[in-house]
């Protein structure tokens, strides 16, 4: 999957509305933690991981979780 993704999303950034409300983003660096308000949603991280903080809690997606 991470292969395909990376040929539709070759280089850093958001492609947007690939198929109407479908996003696919590609980022490789951690930035910093900001307040951001996320539309309910699925995500599917195909490498790497995610840390989402919510006040003290810290929730890690990555291939185990």
């Amino acid at each position: 999957m991470a292969e395909l993704l990376n040929t539709l999303v070759p280089k850093e950034g958001i492609l947007q509305d690939v198929i109407e409300g479908v996003n696919l983003f590609r980022i490789s660096k951690s930035i910093p933690r900001s307040p951001i308000n996320y539309e309910p949603s699925i995500i599917i991280i195909a490498q790497g991981q995610k840390k989402v903080f919510i006040d003290d809690e810290v929730i890690l997606y990555d291939p185990l979780n």
